[in-house]
């Protein structure tokens, strides 16, 4: 008789089992949303069509002063940025990236902002980033220095998507070398 007690569980045994099966799939729910929370706030999305963006977003803008585009390679990742005097302090993040001059733009020359990201740079915050073409670089996006992680001295204001939206404030070019949006010329 005592064989036989040992081998079928009692019902507190199985009472314990059936709540520590409940307990795991608790957990697992927990950790569940707590990546599906991460996901949802860690996201960038294009917002060049929002209300917000709408005095830079597809519009033309003309070199005021001259600037360096530069072609930034890391391994076979090859991106067009901007760089000036005033930027350049924190626009290479990596020892593995290579930089070349692509072209410098001389005053006169329209660009075209083509696309603007709110960007989550992780546990740094959300900042711009905003693309640009012009004819002398046909069919290849530019990234402005927008965004507070990487550059100084920020071409838009505000600085970061957070203060645009807390302030209802519009997204505007703020720096010497473009001047004021305008008709665009070649599109």
């Amino acid at each position: 008789m005592v064989l036989l007690r040992k081998s079928i569980p009692q019902n507190r045994d199985l009472q314990t089992a059936a709540e520590l099966g409940v307990m795991k799939s608790l957990i697992s729910v927990k950790h569940l949303a707590i990546l599906v929370i991460f996901f949802v706030n860690g996201c960038s999305s294009i917002v060049t069509n929002e209300p917000y963006t709408k005095e830079i977003s597809n519009q033309c803008f003309e070199v005021e002063q001259s600037f360096n585009i530069y072609l930034v390679e890391d391994y076979s990742l090859k991106t067009y940025k901007v760089e000036t005097e005033e930027s350049k302090i924190r626009m290479w993040g990596t020892f593995r990236e290579r930089k070349s001059l692509a072209l410098t733009l001389k005053k006169g020359t329209e660009i075209k902002v083509v696309t603007v990201q709110d960007y989550s740079d992780g546990s740094n915050g959300h900042c711009w980033r905003v693309f640009a073409t012009t004819a002398e670089l046909t069919s290849t996006f530019f990234e402005l220095p927008t965004c507070w992680s990487y550059t100084k001295n920020l071409w838009v204001y505000p600085e970061s998507p957070w203060q645009t939206k807390k302030y209802n404030l519009s997204l505007k070019m703020n720096t010497k070398y473009l001047g004021k949006a305008k008709a665009c010329k070649n599109s």
